[in-house]
């Protein structure tokens, strides 16, 4: 899992945080 803390997301990172909740819902 990304650690969401470490940087701040661009919108291409939220794109790949939200793809990776799905897979992993």
């Amino acid at each position: 899992m990304l650690d969401l803390n470490s940087s701040t997301l661009t919108d291409l990172d939220m794109e790949i945080v939200a793809a990776e909740l799905a897979i992993n819902k």
